[in-house]
């Protein structure tokens, strides 16, 4: 009887630890929501970003087929039409980025969708619907060149578009836009020296826009002087000659450098004055005035002035 008993108790114990079994996943992608599309030169540019869990939360197994569409569109869009003529891109197993030429589409408007569908074939829905009018392609920028200047890094092109964009990057950062212009070159007046920077230029007309041009690298480096000091006065004293002159406006000015009869007299000199106490009366002086840098790149020296102390 006790040996019946244990086996019964082990019997229930085993039924209790029996859990109902779980219906198998669906393995289904959810609906793309981020599905962009842009007209880029003669091509047409799709992105989207893949799901990495399934409509019940769980990880996706494999890759999921993506159903791409494009297709023209009429003022008043129809689903059902839409499928009857929109051409299916032929699928790229884990890719996100798909091109499609922009010709067959030239004075047309597109709608562009998708759908993720598992390997029964099944789906959660399309994406969202991006509409987009295409238009004679934009000419790319081409023969782009960078180069420093007293005042940010100059950047130049050629190219036919009615507006242009200029994009940047750093060593530590991503491209992203710096500007617009209607016109070659543009001043970046914010780069810095001894910064690595990267550009490129993007021509675009409305929602249309040129293949990227080439991408060019550039460190620039102080080698700027500043400008030459103006309004140089000399105003003789009791027992010197008062030099007087305007100031500069360099924001990286460090300093004046005062010449008398062209041999150096005074090398750091911060105001915009300067007390010539060793002068001897009867001499007849020159005096002239450059300005410096951080980088001590100098000025040349200003237009000179005379003076003779009585």
């Amino acid at each position: 009887m006790k040996v019946l008993a244990a086996l019964a108790a082990l019997s229930l114990a085993g039924c209790a630890s029996i859990a109902p079994p779980y219906p198998p996943s669906l393995n289904l992608a959810p609906r793309v929501a981020d599905l962009s599309a842009v007209q880029r030169g003669g091509r047409i540019y799709i992105q989207f970003t893949m799901p990495a869990l399934t409509t019940e939360g769980l990880p996706i197994k494999g890759t999921p087929e993506a159903d791409l569409r494009i297709g023209p569109s009429a003022l008043k869009f129809d689903m059902k039409s839409w499928l009857e003529t929109a051409k299916q891109l032929p699928p790229q197993e884990g890719k996100t980025l798909y091109t499609t030429p922009a010709t067959p589409y030239v004075g047309k408007d597109v709608v562009v969708a998708l759908r993720l569908k598992n390997r029964g074939g099944r789906d959660a829905g399309w994406s969202n619907f991006v509409a987009l009018s295409i238009t004679e392609p934009v000419a790319r920028p081409e023969n782009i060149k960078v180069q420093a200047t007293a005042q940010g890094v100059e950047i130049s092109w050629t190219g036919s578009a009615p507006q242009y964009r200029i994009y940047r990057k750093t060593d530590t950062g991503d491209f992203a836009p710096l500007g617009e212009t209607k016109q070659s070159p543009y001043l970046d007046s914010t780069a810095e020296y001894q910064k690595h920077y990267t550009y490129f230029v993007m021509g675009f007309r409305a929602a249309s826009e040129s293949e990227l041009s080439d991408e060019k690298i550039i460190t620039p480096i102080d080698i700027f002087p500043p400008t030459v000091p103006a309004g140089l006065t000399a105003i003789l004293g009791t027992k010197s000659i008062e030099l007087n002159w305007t100031r500069d406006t360099e924001p990286d000015l460090a300093g004046y450098r005062v010449y008398r009869d062209g041999a150096l007299l005074a090398g750091a000199v911060l105001s915009t004055s300067y007390s010539d106490r060793t002068v001897t009366p009867g001499v007849h002086y020159h005096y002239a005035v450059s300005a410096y840098d951080q980088t001590g790149n100098e000025s040349e020296r200003s237009a000179p002035v005379e003076a003779t102390l009585p």
